[in-house]
This record gives structure tokens, sequence and C-alpha cells, in this order.
């Protein structure tokens, strides 16, 4: 048997929420700067999450408390001398019941996580389950609640979802927070029993999860978002004859982020999300019928971008309703797509930047 090494980033754990005989360092990241740290007294955030995750395993292993957060406020710089931390400490697995959805901070969240490829993170999806990292990264594994109390004390496993939340519990608060140790405490188990590598764990998970998933559904996932809004970002379409169309469609959504936008791509191609590009169709068995029109809204109300872009075949964008019509059509300049103007508009989205999307455009 193997004790890992766990480390829960948080708020920091008080001494009274952990029993004597647990093994346990208390590290506390403040203005990029690690230091050890003995905590206050008082429930905390990371001591609810703690106890949730001692529920469900009695599995020996060696705690570090990593304190990031005060008032559920943190910063990124400490996140990422955290997970720097845990990457130069041999730390085999990390729990976040926090993360962020702010669209600035999500490249550097993404690069820290990649340089702990031997480290299993387990996150929490945020509680209005919109675009939330690290737990969204296709290396991560992503927990949500969800409100069906069948599966209290177990877990459905989600192959393939469109927010690449893969896990799903049911706890009576109804938080993601305290549903993702749920997550973490089986992961434990695993690496215990010296179960390794993130594919080989998914598998193992997938193995014990609750079998019934009839519940997926877009009107299930429409249901779990705070609220459900019209379109009311720029949506521009990127044809995907014209040529290196799919590299053009993630250097617009990289540059509208780099000043300061919330954007977002969708094609039917392989997707990165660590880009921001998501697939535009999804399985059958999971969607029904959901047409490329409902794939749009959803991920309108789960990223909620100021720009859309939308790489696919013009036949398609004909069909779509009136609503969702596009501002913007990037193709060869001079070339036009009936019924829209030509793609000189895609230069005056942003004036001052016109020039440098001039040249994304034409390359």
């Amino acid at each position: 048997m193997k004790i890992p090494r766990i480390a829960l980033i948080d708020d920091g754990i008080s001494l009274e929420f952990i029993p004597e005989s647990q093994h346990c360092e208390h590290l506390e990241i403040r203005d990029g700067i690690a230091s050890p740290y003995t905590p206050s007294n008082g429930r905390s955030h990371g001591a609810s999450c703690y106890r949730m995750f001692r529920e469900y395993t009695k599995t020996e292993h060696h705690l570090v408390s990593i304190k990031t957060t005060k008032d559920g406020i943190g910063s990124l710089e400490d996140l990422l001398v955290a997970l720097e931390w845990c990457a130069n400490n041999s730390v085999d697995l990390i729990h976040m019941s926090l993360g962020t959805r702010q669209f600035d901070d999500f490249d550097s969240i993404s690069k820290a996580v990649k340089n702990l490829d031997d480290t299993v993170i387990v996150a929490a999806c945020s509680n209005q389950n919109t675009l939330t990292f690290p737990a969204c990264l296709p290396n991560v594994i992503g927990v949500r609640h969800c409100n069906l109390p069948d599966l209290m004390d177990t877990f459905v496993y989600v192959p393939n979802p469109y927010d690449n939340i893969e896990f799903f519990t049911y706890i009576e608060n109804r938080s993601n927070s305290t549903a993702a140790p749920v997550i973490t405490a089986q992961v434990c188990n695993y690496l215990a029993n010296e179960v390794s590598g993130l594919d080989n764990i998914r598998w193992h998970l997938q193995e014990i999860a609750a079998k019934d998933i009839s519940f997926l559904n877009y009107d299930f996932y429409k249901s779990l978002l705070p609220e459900w809004t019209d379109v009311k970002a720029t949506i521009a379409i990127i044809p995907n004859h014209i040529p290196k169309s799919l590299e053009k469609l993630k250097n617009l959504v990289t540059v509208f982020i780099e000043n300061g936008y919330r954007a977002i791509g969708l094609t039917h191609n392989n997707t990165s999300v660590e880009e921001f590009v998501f697939r535009l169709e999804v399985d059958d068995w999971q969607w029904g019928q959901a047409s490329i029109a409902d794939m749009i809204k959803l991920y309108y109300n789960f990223a909620l971008p100021d720009i859309l872009f939308i790489h696919t075949d013009l036949e398609r964008v004909f069909d779509l309703p009136e609503e969702l019509r596009p501002d913007v059509v990037v193709g060869s300049l001079g070339e036009s797509y009936y019924p829209w103007h030509r793609n000189e508009i895609v230069l005056d989205i942003l004036q001052d930047d016109s020039e440098i999307f001039s040249q994304i455009a034409e390359d």
C-alpha cells in the first residue's frame, strides 16, 4: 500500500477538524510567497471539503493544506504558486473546490496544470455551472452536484460531456464544492492501491459509476445554468472551406482574449478547451435532436462570451434562425456571402486593432 500525498488548495483547515493521528502540513501562500503557518480556529470552506473527503475514504494519506484564499477571495498569483509548489514537492493528488471564471486567468492556469503530469487533479465546477478553470480542462477531473437523490453515496460518469465536467454526484447542500471531495476520496483510494495515471484512474471510476445516465439531455444541461438569455454576443462565421480555417479560428479567439474580450470558438472538428474551442455537435445518445442553433445557445449561456466564432459550412449557416444570423463572415477580401456583407466588417469590430485582425484574416 502507498500513502498518497494530497494537497487541498483552499482557505485552510483548522486543527480542530483534523484528527490528531492525521499527518498534516499547513502552508499559506500570500503575495506569491509560500510559508508554513498555524491555522486559526473555526469552520472554513476547506474544512467542509476535508470533512466530506474523510466521510468517503478511510485510506491513510499525507495531507497538505494549502491556504490561498480568504473569505472566498484569492489571487491568480497565489494559485499559480500553489500549483508550482505541488509540482516541486511530489504531490500525488490535488483537490480544488475552487476555480476561476475569468478568461484572462485561463491560459496561466492551463500551463500550470500541464506541469503536473504526475499529479491527479480533481476540481469542482463553479456553482453557476459555467465555464470554470481548472475544472473544465481535459487533464483535470471535473465534478459537480446533480440534483438527483439517487446519486447520494454514488456518482455517474459522463463520457464526452460538452463542458468537460465528467462526474456528477448528489450532495445535500447542493454545492459543487462539497461534491468534488466525494470523487477525490475515491481517487485517493486508487492511489493508495497503486493505481496510477489519469486515464487509468478515469477508467476505474467509470467501472464503479452508476450506469443510468438517461437523465442527460439538452434540457437537463440547460437547467443547470443560473439563467438563460438570448444570444447577445457578436457572431462571426469562419467557413470551413477557406484555407487553414481551423487555424484562423484559434488565432482569432486568442487575439480577442489577449485584447480583453471573452471569446470562444465552436467547430465540428477536433477541439481544444485550452484554446477556448468547443465541439459544435455532441453524441446522439446524450442530446437527442439538439440542433446547431440549440448548441450555439447552450455554449453562449455556458461561457457568456462577447464574441462567438463559429467554424462550419455556409449551408448550415443559412438554416440558422434570424437571431443567430452572423454579424461577420471571414473569408478572402472581396468575396461575398449572400445575404451578409463582405468580411471587411471583421476589420471594423475593434477599430484600434484593425491592423492585427486584418493580418490574421489574410494569413
